[in-house]
């Protein structure tokens, strides 16, 4: 029975060191902690556009809206006038 437990732990042994390699050192590509790490910042320049991106649409959407109604004031108070 001993055999078979060393045979198991030693196969373990094996798997996690080729996942070791994988993850940390890389397989012919980067290392998957490396990879992720630059997804992340991918992501945070990202996010900053879509930011930088909706500031600009809001403020293009309050000059429309605040020209349509100074259109409809003038209109409005226009003809009273």
């Amino acid at each position: 029975m001993d055999s078979a437990i060393e045979g198991r732990v030693s196969t373990l042994e094996r798997e996690i060191s080729e996942l070791r390699k994988i993850v940390y050192l890389g397989n012919g590509h980067p290392p998957l902690v490396e990879r992720v790490s630059n997804l992340e910042v991918s992501f945070e320049a990202i996010r900053i556009t879509l930011a930088k991106m909706n500031s600009g649409i809001n403020r293009v959407v309050w000059l429309i809206l605040s020209t349509v109604i100074g259109q409809i004031l003038y209109a409005v108070l226009g003809k009273k006038g």
